[in-house]
Formats: C-alpha cells, structure tokens, sequence
C-alpha cells in the first residue's frame, strides 16, 4: 500500500489502528455539492496499489471476484488517496491513469486519508473532485481512514465523540460509505506494526465480503483491462509484464555533467544508480563524456531493448544528434561505429523543429526547473515573513553551490520522475 499527501504524509503505519463500522448510521443533514471553480486548486491522489496480477482470463471483467484478484502472498488491489496541496493541476488526470493502468480490472478497497481533527475546505474539494473521477457507486469500497487520534486523546476526546461533532459535510461523506472509518494514533510505533497492519487488512477483507467479492469497476477501467488482456495475449506476456510495460517508457538514463575536475563537485546527493553522473572543467559536454556516456548508458540502454524486441543483436542502432563540436569529433564517430551505431545529424540553426529532444523533454526539464526554483525561493522569503521578520530586514537567500547542487540534483530527479510517468 500507498499513499501521498498532506493528510496521508504523517501517516506513520507503525500506529495503532481502531476499526469501526456502523451500517445503521445515517445523514440527517442534505449533502452538499460544492460548485468548484477552475481557479481552485485540485487536489487528488489517485495513486493506485496494483502489487497482485489477475491470474484469470475473463473476458468480462465484471465476472472477476477476490481470488482472482489475490496473488499468492494474498496482497489485494487497494488504492489510497489523500489531499496533497503541492499536487499539481494536470497531475489529477494523470494519476487517475495511473491508477486505471495498475488496478484494472477494478478495486477491492478505497482508503480516504483525512485528518481526524480538521474538515476543511480543501477537504470538501478533494472529496468532490474524487467522487466525479469514480463516480458515486464507487462510495461502497471506501473506508475512510482518520489520522492523528492521538491528538484528539491530548484532548480528553475519542474519535466517536470528535465524528458526533464533525462538520456537517464530513457526516454526509461518512454516511455513503456506510460510516466505515479506522482511527490511526500517529504518535504510536515500533511493535504496534504488525497488529496495525492485520487490522487493517482485517478491515479490508471484511469489506470484501460484504460486497460478496464483487470490485469497483467502470467503463475505463474495463476498457483498460481488455487492452492490457489483448497487449498480454499478442506478446505472451503475463498481465503484470503488460502492467509495467506502460510505466517503463523507453527513456535510456540522462548524464548530469557539474563543472569541475574531480568527482569533489559532485553534489552530496543519491542519484538513481542508472544515472551518469560525471564532470568536466567547464560543465559542458566533451568527446570523452560523450564516449562515457555511450558505453555505460547508451550501448546497455540498445542491447536491452533489442532482446525485448527480439531482434538480433546485430540490428544496427541509430543516434540523432544536433551539430554539436563534441558529437562530431571522428575519434567519437569511430567509437559508435564499432557499437554498431548509425548517425544522423540535425541541420544546423534547425534543432529547435527537428530535434527529438528538444521537441519532447529540453523544454519540460527547463520549465519545471525554474519552477522548482522559484518556488523553493519564494518559500525562503515566505518563512521569514511568516516570522514577522519586516520587509526592510529579510535576509538574502543563501545561494551557494553548496546549497542550490543538492537541490538541483532532487529536482532533477523528480522532474525526470515526471518526465517518465
């Protein structure tokens, strides 16, 4: 299981877990439907835990129940989703594919992450974006899950007496899902684990069997599992291969080369093991970088996707690359020819129209970069502010290389992260 988000972040699984459940419940207040405007932020992870395959071949989803659902460790198809106010916009569609992709033919259980001592606006927001994405029926899988218990215990308060005196929406939201909740004491750790987790799957498989083994599905997510059916049959490939396939772009690692002379101006910093990391006197790329990169990237990089493809390895590659000094030497020429690597160069003043990259990734890394950017500044000038420090006397932000290499190396990896989902 998974989850993200400003409600879900301080989730500490360690925790104790208390389960309830009330069918009888009900709500005595109408429910309310919030007009959202297009300025509101949406806030919504729709992030999806696919960790078991369908292992049978229906045609009609629909007739998929729990054991086909259950791998062999007995791991079911469940989704978290909480409110995270640093999600993005377009991020909402895109999760919501993700989640398609990974969980077809359907879910088994939707755990709503909400912190037990605030409803809030945003809260309101995200539960209504949520419930047009999945649709109202979608209500009989969900439990909601309330975090930090704990606080409302400084308070003298149980979660019962907090939901007697929740806001009116909460209510209406709880009565949908028949008022099935799990209260997570977040202060709790250590040996609390195994018992959390074993209640809660506890809470899940009771859902189960309340809906008789029948799983939320839809449209999109029938369509979906036909495709990933159809995908598995024409490659002979297992579901799950399929499922990963989408995921897998066919993105060869980047090189990130820092200016310097030795691997000392290397940010302090774990890039993906894939990544090239390397340097040169001037950050910019040279004949034996460019070399660098082909043999440990590049050549791998080939060599796998042609035993995907099932093609000999003597199938020729082809590199497109733009003018540049450095992929152009002949000492680099001769060094691909060897590899079995064909070339073919972008006409000079023309790399903006033609050139792959540009076209496709140059322009999201730089954009989102300078994004990351300015909104970890702004955030510096914020904290102070919200210190009541006066205008007059905010300190400069500290620049340094020291400071902004790591950073750029975290955005970096996460714009890439982006990049590929």
């Amino acid at each position: 299981m998974a989850s993200s988000g400003n409600d879900a972040a301080t989730w500490d699984p360690s925790g104790h877990v208390k389960c309830y459940s009330d069918k009888n419940a009900t709500c005595k207040v109408p429910c309310p439907v919030t007009d959202v405007s297009n300025d509101v932020k949406e806030c919504c992870d729709g992030s999806a835990m696919a960790q078991s395959e369908v292992t049978a071949s229906f045609d009609d989803p629909k007739d998929v129940q729990k054991e086909d659902l259950e791998d062999e460790e007995g791991e079911y198809r469940m989704m978290i989703a909480g409110l995270s106010k640093d999600m993005e916009k377009e991020t909402l569609q895109k999760e919501y594919k993700k989640c398609l992709i990974n969980a077809a033919p359907g879910l088994q259980a939707i755990l709503i992450v909400q912190k037990a001592t605030v409803f809030t606006e945003d809260n309101q927001t995200f539960l209504d974006h949520f419930t047009r994405m999945f649709g109202e029926k979608c209500w009989k899988w969900v439990v909601f899950v309330f975090t930090h218990i704990d606080e409302l215990l400084e308070e003298k308060r149980d979660l019962e007496e907090q939901l007697k005196d929740a806001d009116k929406r909460l209510k209406c939201w709880l009565s949908k899902c028949e008022n099935r909740y799990v209260g997570i004491d977040n202060n709790l750790k250590g040996t609390g684990n195994n018992k959390q987790i074993e209640r809660l799957i506890s809470v899940v498989n009771n859902l189960i069997e309340t809906n008789d083994g029948e799983i939320y599905t839809n449209e999109e997510f029938q369509e979906v599992y036909q495709m990933l059916q159809k995908d598995a049959r024409d490659k002979n490939l297992t579901r799950c291969e399929t499922r990963e396939g989408f995921f897998r772009k066919a993105f060869a690692a980047p090189q990130v080369i820092y200016q310097g002379k030795t691997s000392a101006c290397h940010p302090e910093y774990d890039f993906p093991l894939a990544w090239n990391i390397t340097h040169s006197p001037n950050h910019w790329a040279k004949t034996d970088t460019q070399m660098e990169h082909t043999s440990r990237v590049l050549v791998p990089h080939m060599d796998k996707t042609k035993k995907k493809l099932g093609l000999p390895n003597t199938q020729k590659s082809l590199c497109i690359f733009d003018v540049f000094r450095a992929q152009m030497s002949s000492e680099f020429v001769d060094d691909l020819k060897t590899k079995n690597i064909e070339i073919v160069y972008i006409p000079p003043s023309t790399t903006d129209k033609l050139q792959p990259m540009d076209l496709s990734i140059q322009k999201v890394v730089k954009d989102k970069m300078n994004q990351r950017f300015q909104r970890w500044y702004a955030s510096c000038i914020s904290k102070q502010l919200d210190k009541g420090v006066d205008i007059e006397t905010l300190k400069p932000v500290d620049l340094r290389l020291s400071i902004l290499k790591p950073l750029g190396a975290k955005w970096l990896v996460e714009t890439c992260k982006y990049i590929r989902s």
